[in-house]
């Protein structure tokens, strides 16, 4: 499923929006700062190619690393 754009990651739906923490999970995540540590944990600055540890809302649901990329 797709989240739709500008979804405020706390909305009573948003959890039931996403797919499970599985084998060809991707979840794409994009916003600002404070939005990406709440949903995904921050992204560390300089080399694009790395995305940092998987914490936030997304972490708390047993997503890791491979699923999740975050812009």
């Amino acid at each position: 499923r797709v989240m739709k754009q500008n979804q405020h990651p706390h909305t009573c739906s948003c959890p039931h929006q996403l797919p499970p923490p599985e084998d060809g999970s991707l979840v794409f995540v994009c916003g600002p700062s404070g939005m990406m540590k709440e949903v995904s944990g921050d992204k560390p600055a300089g080399d694009e190619s790395v995305q940092g540890r998987v914490r936030g809302l997304l972490g708390k649901r047993g997503f890791k690393s491979g699923m999740v990329y975050k812009f």
